[in-house]
């Protein structure tokens, strides 16, 4: 089966078929709330797209490896968004680091944000793919806060605890600071569970 985009091409082009590079249009990129409403539908197109042929989780590290590295990499990412250089040049470029390393729908998805000198927006893409990814599978992240790094069988322990109070998959990272003395903070889903001996402490 070929692996181009197709018809869902069209309507991801369609997406940002208005936001030629204008002055005017720079301006309404940079307009927060539209910017985040056309990144969602554009997001929205290329997840249902992938989700129908369960690809979903296939794409989801590619564009994360993507994401991390036009972050990595601003001058790169600054070439790839200059209106000086022409759009063939600019999704040749593409072609270049990417082509044979990711799936051609995430190329193709790269190259609808390049030829609109959108390429900036893809960290923000992947965030909106990791949300509705997550939605789908019945994943929470959760983020563990301790003093001392946690062994990998005590963080297999916590997710599965977490797994197990909130019935879902737990998607869980790690980080330490010295603050919290001992025990172990946990952030998820907008809460903050405490069970660290400073907070101990300050409930004293």
């Amino acid at each position: 089966a070929s692996h181009e985009l197709k018809t869902p091409l069209a309507i991801l082009s369609a997406d940002l078929g208005l936001i030629e590079e204008t002055e005017e249009n720079r301006l309404w990129l940079e307009s927060g709330q539209e910017q985040i409403q056309r990144m969602d539908s554009l997001i929205k197109n290329l997840v249902e797209l992938a989700r129908s042929e369960e690809l979903d989780g296939q794409l989801l590290p590619q564009l994360r490896g993507a994401a991390e590295l036009l972050t990595g990499a601003p001058e790169y990412q600054y070439i790839l968004s200059s209106p000086a250089i022409s759009k063939a040049e600019r999704t040749g470029l593409l072609d270049q680091a990417f082509s044979g390393q990711v799936h051609p729908y995430v190329l193709n998805f790269m190259k609808i944000l390049c030829e609109a000198g959108a390429i900036r927006l893809l960290p923000g893409c992947l965030r909106s793919y990791e949300r509705r990814y997550d939605q789908d599978h019945n994943i929470l992240k959760a983020r563990a806060v301790t003093a001392v790094e946690m062994t990998q069988e005590q963080q297999e322990a916590l997710r599965q605890k977490l797994s197990a109070v909130t019935g879902k998959t737990i998607r869980l990272t790690c980080r330490t600071d010295p603050d919290c003395l001992g025990g172990v903070r946990v952030e998820m889903d907008g809460q903050r569970l405490d069970g660290t001996v400073r907070r101990h402490l300050e409930d004293m």
